[in-house]
């Protein structure tokens, strides 16, 4: 199954051209962004049988996917160091 995350592509795009990220491809990196999150917190689910993610491995879940998008793209940006705070619900 395959979705193009335009808006998200559209947000890397304009993240590029103000320089706050190198993104040479941003509906890759969209995309990318997109099956790192859904390979650990949706599929497993989906079609493993495993339990929903809680809020605490969901946080690490994020966490460490936007590490490995600031590690590639973003221009010398520190890694979250596991202060991504997550919405209650």
């Amino acid at each position: 199954i395959r979705t193009r995350q335009t808006g998200l592509g559209d947000w890397l795009r304009d993240a590029d051209r103000d320089g706050s990220l190198t993104v040479p491809d941003p509906q890759w990196a969209a995309d990318q962004l997109m099956g790192q999150l859904k390979s650990f917190a949706f599929w497993p689910h989906m079609v493993g049988g495993q339990a929903v993610p809680d809020a605490d491995e969901r946080a690490r879940i994020v966490e460490r996917t936007v590490d490995m998008m600031l590690a590639q793209y973003g221009r010398g940006l520190p890694a979250t160091d596991g202060q991504a705070t997550m919405p209650s619900g």
